[in-house]
């Protein structure tokens, strides 16, 4: 798993062998020509790598962009090259880089399932799948994490409100399930 600052150094990441490229916004921020992402999203498919953007950053940090001066959005062109990312296969995950100042534990992830959805264009249920499926197969614990199913760790969270019809509904916590137990409840 890598941060990786430019496209260039994407795809020799991606064709040496590594398994999770994390901060698309760093190579999202050379404002590349979209096309020019095409041989690092075909090698990333081939090669079974994933991606997590981590969208939340640059969201967050868009206004200080605007208050400098610099034109163009750099989270618009980065929510363009992550939906052409999806659309050619890549696996999309979901995380936050949570723990640094503007990314607050829990608030950053529901802020990156948001842009998943709102600019991005993915539906609430496939946002939902990127942070639980996908991860656990990013993380090799497929089977084992981000299913319902015999045999997979018991941690859940059960929510009052249906996110797959509104994707902001994922901050209603009813309940907390921590290997089959209740660790907490409204």
């Amino acid at each position: 798993v890598a941060h990786i600052e430019t496209l260039r150094n994407a795809l020799l990441f991606v064709e040496r062998g590594g398994n999770e490229v994390h901060h698309l916004m760093m190579t999202a921020s050379e404002r590349s020509e979209l096309a020019a992402y095409a041989p690092l999203f075909k090698k990333m498919c081939e090669n079974d790598v994933g991606l997590v953007p981590t969208m939340v950053i640059p969201r967050r940090n868009e206004a200080k962009r605007v208050a400098l001066g610099r034109e163009g959005s750099n989270i618009d062109h980065l929510a363009a090259a992550v939906r052409m990312a999806y659309d050619y296969g890549v696996l999309l995950g979901c995380g936050t880089d949570a723990g640094a100042p503007i990314t607050p534990w829990g608030p950053s992830l529901h802020g990156e399932l948001d842009l998943y959805v709102d600019m991005v264009g993915l539906s609430p249920s496939e946002a939902l799948r990127s942070a639980t499926y996908v991860n656990a197969k990013l993380l090799g614990m497929e089977g084992r994490l981000g299913q319902i199913r015999v045999g997979a760790y018991a941690d859940l969270i059960v929510l009052k409100e249906d996110p797959t019809l509104d994707i902001s509904r994922t901050g209603s916590l009813l309940m907390t399930i921590r290997e089959g137990k209740i660790v907490w409840d409204s």
